[in-house]
């Protein structure tokens, strides 16, 4: 169809046809945003007088339900963890939702036993090209303290005075990400406790907040 003898209901049928294929609404709102795009640039260049693409419906975008944790699971998962090198990584996971990479870079000192905090200052990375890395945060926004729970703190007695990573590998050096990830996993399988991942814990966190 030439470009001149393109209508609001020409357009609309194309957004119609991607809700029928089964389309996200997202999807289908990307193709109104380029059919918009694409008819003001032809305004903006004379070739059409306007554009009529803003009559264009959009669909609506569904919301998705967002999945957390019980009290009643992180127990369950708790209990399962216990007595391992990072048992304490889901109480402190529970308490804060850190990022996974933050939670693999926290240290002994990081913990203030004084004021109830925990400070975050680095994070953990791995990749292909560099294996496992420490590096600061992306932005200075992400370097913080957090206040944590006197049960909390209580259960993470067992760091006080200590120094060095509170998750570490066989050697005492900082974790492997994906070790530490498979222990993750297994967890779910010894509970019964449908899996999810680590960021459900930030879910969690900020639903609880």
């Amino acid at each position: 169809i030439p470009l001149q003898q393109i209508d609001a209901e020409d357009m609309q049928d194309v957004i119609n046809d991607l809700n029928k294929a089964g389309f996200s609404a997202s999807t289908q709102k990307k193709a109104m945003n380029l059919l918009k795009a694409a008819l003001k640039f032809a305004v903006m260049q004379r070739v059409l007088p306007y554009s009529s693409a803003v009559y264009l419906t959009a669909p609506s975008v569904e919301q998705r339900e967002v999945v957390i944790f019980t009290p009643e699971e992180i127990a369950l998962l708790k209990e399962a963890a216990k007595g391992h090198q990072w048992e304490h990584a889901l109480t402190i996971w529970a308490v804060t939702g850190l990022r996974p990479s933050e939670l693999y870079a926290l240290q002994a000192e990081d913990l203030n036993f004084t004021t109830n905090e925990l400070s975050i200052s680095r994070k953990v990375v791995q990749t292909k090209a560099k294996g496992i890395e420490v590096g600061s945060p992306k932005t200075k926004r992400s370097k913080r303290k957090m206040s944590l729970p006197a049960e909390t703190m209580t259960e993470l007695e067992i760091y006080r005075g200590k120094t060095g990573w509170l998750f570490q590998n066989s050697v005492g050096g900082v974790v492997d990400p994906s070790k530490f990830y498979k222990w993750y996993k297994k967890l779910f399988k010894a509970t019964g406790v449908a899996y999810r991942s680590p960021n459900t814990f930030r879910h969690t966190h900020a639903t609880l907040l």
